[in-house]
């Protein structure tokens, strides 16, 4: 099924999701990853796939990608609440595409990915197990709109392009997710990283 409405305002898109905007003009792809790329242009995949054994992983352990995995206080910024999983962990594993997975542990909230740059276009693949995807956009901490995914077949990429740039993406009620993708943000630099992260760092210990 391909699925590309758009939303200016709030919407309800048939039974498969609702939307939201602010201000932004959000067109949804709903099981069409070509058509999003096509608007997308150049984009990165992080799968989660790694040689070293899954574990705990800090908020900037994607950061040469452009991408943090943000999170607020009161929790600990020295202390991860990532996990990257893979087919080993149960019983999350299962549920699994490729080796690879996160998701936010213990008393941390659901996933969300701050980018050193803002973007138009994201993208994710869920977990098998997860039938309902809430998106929101933000830029500078301000939403500017967002996508409830109600249900999908395994398997389905769900991806928006916003007329709007946004610097983070916050799943409302998800705590892990297979993949994501978004456009490529050239040479994420050292500065804007830091920049991003002096809010949740402080002291942080490895």
């Amino acid at each position: 099924m391909t699925t590309r409405p758009t939303c200016t305002a709030l919407a309800t898109c048939g039974t498969m999701f609702a939307c939201f905007s602010a201000n932004a003009e959000i067109t949804i792809y709903n099981n069409d990853f070509a058509g999003w790329q096509a608007v997308a242009g150049q984009f990165t995949t992080v799968d989660f796939v790694e040689d070293s054994q899954p574990g705990f992983v800090y908020f900037d352990h994607y950061a040469s990608l452009g991408v943090l995995l943000h999170y607020e206080f009161p929790f600990d910024p020295a202390v991860p609440f990532w996990y990257r999983y893979d087919t080993t962990n149960s019983p999350y594993g299962a549920w699994l595409h490729d080796n690879g997975g996160i998701l936010s542990t213990g008393n941390a909230p659901p996933l969300r990915f701050r980018f050193t740059e803002a973007i138009h276009a994201f993208a994710a693949l869920p977990p098998t197990n997860s039938t309902i995807l809430q998106l929101s956009l933000y830029r500078k901490g301000v939403a500017i709109g967002g996508v409830l995914f109600q249900s999908a077949p395994w398997g389905t990429t769900r991806g928006v392009y916003s007329s709007e740039a946004f610097d983070e993406v916050r799943f409302v009620g998800n705590w892990q997710i297979d993949d994501i993708y978004f456009q490529t943000i050239p040479s994420p630099g050292a500065l804007a990283v830091l920049a991003l992260a002096m809010p949740l760092v402080g002291r942080r210990r490895r």
